[in-house]
């Protein structure tokens, strides 16, 4: 949570929904709380390159995957580099880029650096990579000249969702200001007559972009990995295209101007446990709650949404899911609607951001999850333990399973294969 120039607090709260909790307790809703992160695919911004007509062109992008911010090192967020998978969908996007003549500008954090260097190994070309301050992680697109607060030293989502909602956060410019300095560095890219360029920034910048020329937040869910919007010159006219629709380009957009995220749905519960006293909750809101496991209670709210809390009454994260499981060993199944089922940490962060079409709780470091093609066993960095996929498996029990196909089971001992990891 950030304080506001109006002595209010930017929270995340109740359903997972933003908004501002006010100092007599008045809490006021903004809109839900986008996704953090989508499945791996392939952007959709890359199919929009050929279906659009352009001189010129710029992708700004987010990096490619990195590690989850819990397991980061002492010094910080901004020398976090890419995982392996990130750079493999890097030399994957690079391949995709081919057909064009590519430029490559980025932030100077090293997981956009080494972003932009994995696509040019994709393309199979030797091009420099030019660093831009403005749009790095900590940009001056976004904040005061001088500033030295704590959402200076470690950006948060809550601030980018504050400046989307027109409500100023200690440090950054207003929305406008951070639109119009993002495309100062952009727009002097397209003088290059049949180029893209590919500028790798953050999701706190791409958000921004997209709210302040768009003129809605980027849909329901979170910038994902390699996710962007293209920026465009077609003649003399500048345009944006988000999620294949092309939007005139005159200047940023104030944030007053921005749609506000889709409803939330609604689920029939079964009877409910005892209900806790939760922190950031308002009174009658918590409809269910099942029994304590690994320390933390699962609830669910009157609009249907799950989250965890742990013994204390406090979140264990800042946002809610469609559904999810108990924790253990520090690690909760939750599903987004739409999306697809992953894990995350008592931390509140994601454990590895591989996302499936169903999962079941780790047991032994090892869990159960289907994707398109069966069931099949991940470690903890979200890895297949193996490549064959069943109609059924169960859960780990002494390091071995039972995995059935046509009515077949066969025991099975859980090892890591030593082929490198394979995709769902």
């Amino acid at each position: 949570m950030e304080k506001t120039s109006s002595g209010g607090l930017n929270v995340i709260d109740r359903d997972g929904v933003y908004g501002v909790l006010a100092e007599d307790g008045t809490f006021s809703p903004v809109y839900r709380v986008p996704e953090e992160a989508s499945p791996p695919g392939t952007p959709r911004w890359t199919s929009d390159l050929g279906e659009h007509v352009w001189d010129s062109c710029v992708a700004f992008v987010r990096h490619a995957e990195r590690p989850a911010h819990f397991l980061r090192d002492s010094d910080g967020i901004g020398v976090t580099d890419l995982t392996d998978r990130g750079r493999e969908d890097a030399r994957r996007l690079g391949t995709l880029l081919k057909g064009y003549d590519v430029s490559l500008s980025s932030s100077p954090v090293p997981r956009c650096v080494s972003t932009c260097v994995s696509v040019a190994e994709g393309l199979g070309r030797d091009l420099p990579v030019e660093r831009r301050e403005e749009v790095g992680g900590y940009g001056t697109a976004l904040y005061l000249d001088g500033y030295a607060g704590h959402v200076y030293r470690e950006p948060g989502t809550t601030a980018v969702l504050g400046n989307l909602s027109g409500r100023p956060i200690e440090g950054w410019h207003p929305l406008e200001e951070c639109v119009r300095r993002m495309m100062d560095v952009i727009l002097p890219f397209l003088s290059r007559e049949g180029v893209l360029t590919l500028c790798v920034s953050h999701d706190l910048f791409v958000a921004q972009l997209v709210g302040g020329t768009v003129g809605r937040f980027p849909s329901d869910r979170w910038i994902s990995y390699l996710d962007g919007i293209l920026v465009c010159r077609r003649g003399k006219e500048t345009y944006v295209v988000w999620e294949g629709e092309e939007h005139p380009y005159a200047g940023p957009l104030p944030a007053a101007d921005i749609s506000p995220a889709s409803p939330p749905r609604r689920v029939v519960l079964p009877p409910s446990g005892p209900l806790p006293e939760v922190r950031f909750s308002a009174p009658g809101d918590i409809v269910w709650a099942g029994p304590p496991s690994d320390g933390k209670s699962l609830l669910v709210d009157s609009r249907g949404y799950f989250r965890h809390v742990r013994a204390d009454g406090y979140p264990v994260y800042g946002r809610t899911y469609d559904w999810a499981g108990d924790f253990r060993d520090g690690v909760a199944p939750v599903a987004v609607e739409g999306v697809g089922a992953t894990f995350v940490t008592d931390f509140g962060d994601l454990l590895h951001n591989r996302w499936f079409r169903e999962v079941r709780g780790y047991r032994e470091g090892v869990a159960a999850v289907r994707d398109g093609k069966g069931w099949f066993h991940i470690g903890m960095d979200g890895e297949p333990l193996y490549p064959e996929r069943y109609d059924s498996v169960t859960d780990s029990e002494g390091g071995r399973c039972l995995c059935t196909s046509g009515g077949v089971a066969a025991e099975r001992i859980l090892a890591p294969i030593s082929d490198g990891p394979m995709g769902p």
